[in-house]
């Protein structure tokens, strides 16, 4: 109980030192991505204070916080630490936003797992971290 109440903590002293991250604001709706973020990092620790296992549908609604909610997401799910709200499924493609959690060791890279990324965060021998990213990943085996 004292580590997740340390690790929530953590995440949100990371998350407040954080500096914020460019990214078409048209495509978040009401909210910034420093808000996304922080919504994130909520419905990340929601989830796991509710104590319910995730399952193939994702994390439930009651567990998001309301900037998550209000892009009505398909599906809202994790993938390490990090947070995955998806918008769209067509054709077994997922598409949607990828936020990243500053805590995570797990930064988001084209091509594991199937995501490919928008920006890419990759580029050449650099890479730029966004907290906010488009995404597309095919669900199909």
């Amino acid at each position: 109980m004292i580590f997740r109440a340390f690790m929530i903590g953590a995440m949100l002293l990371c998350y407040m030192l954080s500096a914020a991250q460019t990214i078409d604001p048209s495509s978040l709706g009401a909210f910034s991505s420093n808000e996304l973020v922080r919504a994130a990092l909520a419905t990340y620790a929601n989830f796991r204070r509710g104590a319910e296992p995730e399952t193939a549908d994702g994390i439930p609604s009651k567990y998001c916080d309301d900037p998550i909610k209000s892009l009505k997401p398909a599906k809202v799910y994790t993938h390490g630490f990090n947070i995955v709200v998806v918008l769209r499924v067509h054709n077994n493609v997922e598409e949607g936003k990828y936020i990243y959690n500053l805590i995570s060791s797990s930064l988001p890279q084209d091509g594991v797992d199937g995501f490919k990324f928008t920006p890419n965060p990759q580029q050449g021998n650099t890479y730029y971290l966004h907290e906010v990213l488009d995404f597309k990943r095919s669900t199909s085996k």
